[in-house]
């Protein structure tokens, strides 16, 4: 994503908590181009500061808050007028608590998930599904078009974060519904490989049969594209959003327990189509 916007030619801070996987970025990104425009900040309030538009990607709750409300965080270094975008799965209650921190810095936020995978985000077509005022999504958009699709304005502070929520709930009962699926036809005694090239060839065959393919036929034989473990996490905050909604969603309550027993058994760090190797019954040691 961040590749995308010094490609677009926009000057570019970067920061990330762990400084080599920034270092490598940049070295990256100026093998590219010479005249890449692209430094290393060791805060989020350093990167902030000048910033016409700040962008943060990280795995959850805590992380967000850390980055922009803790002491060196965004909200320590954003100048007045300025906007952020928070593009993490996370809770519309957190959205709203940091829309109040970015408020008080004289700065506005915006919540823009993004939806999709490594492969959309190196093709630069990521859905970003944006929360907030109309203004700041507009303000914000020069600095997400880069690496989207598709930037889809679905409402006010925290809708941003209920709609990735919702989506996610679909991504994730597609993943168990094709472990189920796919361990159901090796235990009647079919091959592998032969069960997932019919349902990828079926009337319910999509892109994310494709893209899967590798992590549901060779588990465990390359690094995630999603991490079973924040799987959880999504489903966990999808749990919390419907209980403050007052309905009752009885797959979201299958498929999270579905995703724990895999934790469970050693999978958190596979990619989330490792759920099918827990419904094999297979286990692994983490360590």
């Amino acid at each position: 994503m961040a590749a995308h916007v010094a490609a677009a030619g926009l000057p570019l801070r970067v920061h990330n908590r762990t400084r080599t996987k920034a270092e490598a970025f940049v070295e990256h990104v100026r093998s590219a181009s010479d005249e890449a425009d692209v430094e290393i900040c060791d805060t989020p309030a350093a990167v902030a500061a000048g910033s016409d538009a700040v962008l943060s990607i990280v795995s959850d709750d805590a992380a967000a808050t850390e980055v922009f409300a803790g002491p060196d965080g965004v909200a320590a270094g954003i100048a007045p007028g300025a906007v952020a975008v928070e593009m993490s799965t996370i809770s519309p209650t957190c959205v709203h608590h940091l829309a109040g921190v970015m408020e008080s810095a004289g700065a506005m936020l915006v919540d823009a998930p993004a939806g999709g995978s490594v492969s959309t985000a190196e093709a630069g077509v990521l859905l970003m599904i944006a929360g907030g005022d109309g203004a700041a999504v507009d303000q914000a958009r020069p600095a997400m078009e880069p690496f989207s699709g598709r930037i889809a304005h679905v409402g006010g502070q925290g809708s941003g974060a209920a709609m990735k929520l919702a989506l996610n709930t679909l991504v994730h009962g597609l993943v168990n519904s094709i472990a189920e699926g796919l361990v159901l036809a090796e235990k009647a005694g079919i091959d592998r490989l032969v069960a997932y090239d019919i349902f990828a060839n079926s009337p319910l065959g999509s892109p994310f049969f494709q893209y899967r393919r590798d992590w549901y036929e060779r588990p465990g034989t390359q690094p995630a594209i999603f991490r079973l473990d924040l799987a959880i996490k999504d489903l966990r905050l999808a749990l919390d959003l419907a209980a403050e909604s007052g309905v009752d969603l009885p797959q979201i309550v299958s498929n999270h327990r579905s995703l724990q027993a895999a934790s469970a058994a050693g999978f958190g760090d596979y990619d989330v189509a490792g759920v099918a190797e827990s419904l094999r019954g297979n286990r692994r040691d983490p360590g």
